[in-house]
């Protein structure tokens, strides 16, 4: 008896297939080369899903490389698609994400199966799969650019929930790898349909409103998967915990597969909610002092990865790399901010938050230092702290964000 996992493997192997077809006929009718790159991309997906669903063994086997192979293939099609749309490419963000991920290989992945052509091979898949969400984050003009920009993303996450469960043997349950691929299967039809529609004229970007609107949606899913991780771990309690517990390979002696891909899940959303919403805030945010503002997003960018790729109980150097990049990354966007005379809120309001914020921070210093002295205990003076200086921080980015998503006119600048 066929088990629900594998008809919905292959209804997804189906409708790749036809699509394939469907847009291979267009091509042959309009010679469009974005129509062409589509139906290469629909037929590599459609090979890979085929290769992971029936012929997969486990890691190493002809099954997985098979796969690897057609997605590598997806993935430079997804490329030269961009490309050909004249997207252009973040090299900011590469660097951003590509750093966390070349200490993820070299700590974690490359111990586990050694310094080999297989080992390079999926590092070179990552590469690939960062270059990609690199040129979504780029600026573009083109028509459908943000139903891509969502399916990359997407498939970015499952790829990693892939690395980890099949690299790391972590238990991740499959809903985690198959929802987000297929949500961007979803994203990747919407923006073919939206690609065929327009055909290739220019189109007026997103505008900041509804920038920040996707925004606040990345956000309230960060909120939820981060519900999701406190729920699957047994008896966590926020104000005893660090927020990185959630993110533990093992709690006790049991794996924590389940409550460390929500975990991941939530700072993956985060961090694409303020990159988003953020960048959305950069015309409000005095010139002097943009550089040092997208400095700052792109920090707390690499901050985010860096914390998620590297679970504390097995990672401590890298893990608290990753923090320091967070705290930061947070430091320049705050600055940059609360000394733009133009932002979006007003003096007052933006000197609180400022106020609030190092007070927060200097609390949470303070507790560190006195708890690795011994005077005060770690909990929960140091892990309160902490939650203090996380909410502070997402309230300070979300009320901005917020009124420029809501608010029935904003000055422009």
């Amino acid at each position: 008896m066929p088990t629900l996992n594998f008809l919905i493997a292959s209804a997804g192997i189906c409708l790749e297939a036809v699509i394939a077809l469907f847009l291979l006929c267009k091509f042959m009718r309009a010679k469009r080369a974005d129509t062409v790159l589509l139906a290469a991309l629909f037929a590599a997906m459609c090979a890979g899903d085929a290769a992971f669903a029936f012929f997969d063994k486990g890691a190493g086997s002809a099954g997985f490389k098979a796969g690897l192979a057609a997605f590598m293939c997806a993935q430079i099609t997804l490329i030269a698609f961009f490309r050909a749309r004249e997207n252009s490419f973040s090299k900011p963000m590469f660097c951003a994400l590509a750093a966390p991920y070349a200490l993820f290989f070299a700590v974690l992945i490359a111990p586990k199966c050694g310094f080999t052509p297989q080992c390079a091979a999926y590092f070179a898949y990552a590469l690939l799969s960062i270059a990609s969400v690199s040129f979504a984050a780029g600026k573009s003009r083109a028509a459908g650019m943000g139903f891509f920009a969502l399916a990359v993303a997407a498939m970015f996450y499952s790829d990693t929930m892939i690395a980890v469960r099949s690299l790391l043997k972590i238990k991740i349950p499959s809903e985690f790898v198959s929802i987000p691929y297929f949500f961007a299967i979803f994203c990747f039809v919407c923006g073919t349909a939206v690609v065929l529609k327009n055909g290739g004229k220019p189109h007026e970007p997103p505008t900041p409103r509804r920038l920040t609107r996707v925004a606040l949606c990345a956000t309230a899913l960060a909120a939820a998967m981060f519900c999701v991780a406190m729920a699957s771990v047994k008896g966590y309690n926020p104000a005893m915990r660090m927020l990185s517990y959630l993110g533990r390979t093992e709690i006790g002696d049991a794996p924590n597969g389940a409550g460390m891909a929500a975990f991941m899940g939530g700072m993956f959303c985060s961090a694409a909610a303020l990159f988003i919403g953020l960048g959305a805030l950069k015309q409000f945010v005095d010139k002097k002092l943009q550089k040092w503002f997208l400095a700052g997003v792109y920090i707390l960018v690499c901050g985010f990865a860096t914390v998620m790729l590297s679970p504390e109980n097995l990672t401590y150097m890298p893990h608290q790399i990753g923090c320091f990049l967070l705290l930061a990354g947070g430091v320049l966007a705050v600055v940059g901010t609360s000394f733009s005379k133009k932002f979006i809120m007003g003096g007052s309001a933006r000197h609180v938050w400022f106020g609030a914020l190092m007070a927060f921070a200097a609390a949470f210093g303070c507790a560190m230092i006195l708890s690795s002295f011994k005077i005060v205990p770690f909990a929960p003076y140091v892990t309160f702290t902490q939650k203090l200086v996380i909410v502070g921080f997402a309230a300070w980015a979300t009320v901005p964000i917020c009124m420029l998503a809501f608010a029935k006119a904003v000055k422009k600048h």
